[in-house]
């Protein structure tokens, strides 16, 4: 259901102000093909005209949508959670929460998720961020949860961006693609408020390299931190090519660099893991800033025993973490992205 201003003034039971009359939250308890107790969030985002709030607060139909945006909370969390604690496992797509009436700091922990490991070699861990948030009664927070890379299930001959059986492509929420035979980068988790803007973020690890007949082994992804990401592992044989870069607290990991540029990776961004060079290629994690992809090797003519095929590939780069003063941050041994909410 999604309600017109005239709607939610005919059927809002109870409406909340808070701040400077900046955002206005609603509810109802009008039955809806068997669906009750709606809510959704009336977002000041112009001249901050408090009776135009008050207007619609008490069902002045004659309220102009200026400065004004509605948007239903039940369209994006179906299953809201409303006891503490508030556990968020990975779904692939943006939760809500709402602060409940009376609560002013709610102790959040934000884990972003791994890189994908390949050839034995591991990706690189995400982070995780705890800490007591300072919040409003009633305001609503916007949640993403960092995604693992996943694998592609097509056959081979498909053009696809990775091979069968390999999780190269970037985990949500940031996570950069990793080569046709090499790992993706992990996504990064965050808490948003409304204007979109990020007040927490872990960031995601990178992915691992693949390994080749002259580098045996793989090559390891970097670790998300704060303030910064460790760098990918380069390899170790053969022609050189370099991990990618962490991530920073004011720029993307630089991309990893190969004796031929055809294999340098791609630096991330922000947000933004940065995507493996070539096939063999580790990719960055996601974060405040991403990691940068790793580079592939290209061997020369007798280099490989196949000759003008690819040689091995670096490790993506971690992405970074932001967070307020007060917070601490760790890396986490956690398989998967997470955030629980308690207060």
């Amino acid at each position: 259901m999604r309600y017109t201003r005239t709607a939610l003034a005919a059927t809002t039971a109870l409406l909340t102000l808070t701040g400077l009359a900046a955002t206005a939250n609603a509810e109802d308890h009008h039955e809806d093909n068997g669906k009750s107790n709606h809510r959704c969030i009336i977002n000041v985002v112009g001249n901050h005209n408090h009776n135009a709030c008050e207007n619609i607060k008490y069902g002045h139909n004659a309220t102009t949508g200026n400065g004004h945006s509605i948007t239903n909370l039940d369209s994006v969390d179906s299953a809201p959670c409303e006891s503490s604690p508030c556990q968020y496992p990975f779904t692939g797509k943006t939760r809500t929460f709402l602060v409940p009436e009376g609560v002013r700091s709610i102790n959040v922990v934000v884990v972003g998720a791994p890189g994908a490991s390949v050839s034995n070699a591991p990706g690189g861990q995400g982070q995780i961020i705890t800490g007591q948030l300072s919040v409003n009664p009633l305001e609503v927070l916007y949640l993403n949860v960092g995604g693992t890379p996943t694998t592609n299930t097509v056959p081979a001959s498909n053009p696809n961006p990775c091979d069968t059986g390999v999780a190269c492509i970037g985990g949500f929420n940031g996570g950069g693609g990793g080569g046709y035979f090499a790992a993706g980068g992990g996504g990064a988790s965050d808490i948003r408020n409304i204007q979109n803007q990020r007040l927490i973020v872990a960031g995601g690890g990178g992915g691992a390299g693949h390994a080749s007949q002259a580098c045996p082994g793989g090559f390891p992804g970097g670790n998300a931190g704060h303030p910064t990401g460790t760098a990918g592992t380069s390899t170790s044989c053969g022609a050189s090519a370099t991990g990618g870069g962490g991530g920073t607290q004011t720029a993307g990991g630089t991309g990893g660099t190969a004796q031929q540029a055809a294999g340098n990776g791609q630096t991330g961004r922000l947000f933004l893991g940065g995507r493996a060079g070539l096939n063999q290629a580790g990719g960055g994690g996601g974060g405040w800033y991403g990691g940068g992809g790793g580079a592939a090797q290209v061997p020369a003519q007798g280099d490989d025993p196949n000759p003008g095929q690819l040689g091995g590939g670096a490790g993506g780069g971690g992405g970074s973490s932001y967070y307020p003063t007060g917070f601490t941050a760790a890396s986490s041994t956690a398989t998967t992205g997470s955030i629980t909410l308690s207060w």
